[in-house]
């Protein structure tokens, strides 16, 4: 992701880790895009809910953004935005909306494995995070 140094909240590179662990991922790039895609399918009341709930949490622990996606998907996901809020979005908005999808997405993919029942198969898993 062009992040040009954006950070977000530590509980990302937590939960990031936790989400991978369950759905037996072995990159963390993976679980982001999976995060992003997350924030981007929600409906908006459940947006403005994890938006809320994001506010409410400790911010004092930060994580650097690593460079994860590349140039084809960045501009995928720019003239998504660019969609969504109907203006013209530079690389440093987009990174910024790109940071709060992030956050908004991990923390519901997070809450989305941890609402299913422990003895769930691996597939269930899967078609969870597909519906």
């Amino acid at each position: 992701m062009k992040n040009q140094n954006r950070k977000v909240k530590g509980f990302v590179k937590e939960y990031t880790d936790v989400i991978k662990d369950k759905l037996e991922i072995t990159g963390r790039p993976l679980v982001l895009k999976l995060s992003i895609a997350e924030a981007l399918g929600l409906e908006m009341q459940n947006y403005d809910y994890y938006s809320r709930k994001l506010k409410e949490m400790d911010s004092k622990s930060t994580w650097e953004l690593p460079d994860v996606i590349a140039d084809q998907d960045y501009l995928l996901l720019k003239h998504m935005l660019i969609e969504k809020y109907e203006k013209p979005l530079d690389d440093s908005q987009t990174s910024d909306e790109l940071a709060v999808l992030l956050e908004i997405g991990t923390l519901a993919l997070y809450d989305k494995l941890n609402n299913v029942r422990k003895d769930n198969p691996i597939d269930d898993l899967y078609s969870i995070i597909l519906n």
